[in-house]
C-alpha cells in the first residue's frame, strides 16, 4: 500500500535506514535537544493508508510537556509541515540528535512528491 506513496512498508526500522529509493522506511522519528527543552516527532501510518505526525515536548528541568497528533492524506501536506517545525525548531535553538536523514530530506529545496 506504501509503494504507491513514495515509501516502503513498515519494516520495524527506527527511521534511520534508507531505502533504495531514497528517503527513509517509515516510521520516521527526529528528536531535538535544547538546553532547557526536549522535542521529538514521528510520523505513522494510520490503517487507511494516511498519515500521522505526532508530536511531544518537555522541559529538561521541570515536569512541563505536552503533545499534538496531526492527520495527512497527502504525503506533500505531511512534508510541507514537518519542515515548517523542523525549521522553527533549528531557528529556535534546537539541535538534532536523532533523525539527521530526515533532516536532510526537509532541507531539500524541492520536496519529494
Amino acid at each position: 500500500m506504501l509503494a504507491g506513496l513514495g515509501a516502503p512498508a513498515y519494516n520495524g526500522s527506527m527511521g534511520t535506514q534508507t531505502t533504495p529509493l531514497g528517503p527513509p522506511a517509515l516510521p520516521w522519528r527526529m528528536r531535538y535537544m535544547s538546553a532547557q527543552r526536549a522535542y521529538q516527532m514521528g510520523v505513522d501510518v494510520d490503517l487507511l493508508g494516511g498519515f500521522v505526525l505526532q508530536r511531544r515536548w518537555s522541559g529538561l528541568r521541570n515536569r512541563r510537556g505536552g503533545g499534538k497528533q496531526q492527520h495527512f492524506a497527502r504525503r506533500s501536506e505531511l512534508l510541507h509541515e514537518m519542515r515548517r517545525i523542523h525549521r522553527l525548531r533549528l531557528r529556535h535553538g534546537y539541535e538534532v540528535i536523532e533523525g539527521e536523514p530526515i533532516a536532510a530530506l526537509l532541507m531539500q529545496e524541492q520536496l519529494p512528491q
